[in-house]
């Protein structure tokens, strides 16, 4: 079974976080309560991470 992560905060040290973990295998999900800045989407597109901006869906935990 594939471990899952979700980090709450896509800013520098949780998009960090976030590469981190899906290089050590981790099914990543990223949540933030505001806007992602746009250098920080490209990174999550480009290493195939999902993630959900403006809310935290409560399903999703």
């Amino acid at each position: 079974m594939k471990r899952k992560i979700i980090i709450l905060g896509a800013g520098e040290s949780g998009i960090g976080a976030a590469l981190l973990a899906k290089q050590q295998g981790y099914d990543v999900f990223v949540s933030d309560g505001g806007k992602i800045a746009e250098k920080y989407k490209i990174e999550l597109h480009q290493y195939n991470i999902q993630f959900e901006e403006l809310q935290h869906t409560e399903e999703k935990f």
